[in-house]
């Protein structure tokens, strides 16, 4: 084997950067060139994702609420409060109620995160909606209506 002189050695190293610096430069162009890519993918497979998770979060909520119709069809007030917690929770709202209208009124069925002093005020008296108020508006016309806010 042969020796090779200190002179020599520093020009390897001198090599070895050269060379080095050579390919990062050509890896930094194809690493820019695969995280476009990835930006790229990745913005057009977000919204997919989160429509996944929520068709998933849903079909959740359905298992849960059916599991509770079969076990319990004693107790209708349990599913129906099962059922308005997984609305909440899908709809990403802070509270929730489910009324039955008579005809004459609304009746208070089942609510959640809702003020204890506004459920008992409802539970004593029903509440019958003005023709203009919102729910006066859907029970009018059978339609769903959106409030402005």
């Amino acid at each position: 084997m042969r020796r090779r002189s200190k002179s020599d050695s520093g020009s390897a190293k001198a090599r070895l950067r050269k060379t080095t610096k050579q390919k990062r430069r050509y890896a930094s162009i194809s690493q820019r060139q695969r995280v476009s890519r990835t930006v790229q993918r990745d913005t057009e497979i977000d919204p997919i994702i989160r429509e996944l998770n929520t068709i998933a979060e849903q079909q959740r909520a359905t298992t849960e609420v059916l599991r509770l119709i079969g076990s319990s069809s004693t107790d209708p007030q349990l599913v129906f409060a099962n059922i308005l917690a997984s609305a909440v929770r899908l709809c990403d709202a802070d509270i929730g109620l489910i009324n039955r209208w008579d005809g004459d009124a609304l009746h208070l069925v089942a609510t959640h995160n809702m003020p204890q002093t506004f459920i008992e005020r409802r539970k004593q008296s029903p509440y019958r909606p003005h023709q203009h108020s919102p729910s006066g508006r859907m029970l009018a016309t059978r339609r769903l209506f959106t409030s402005p806010i």
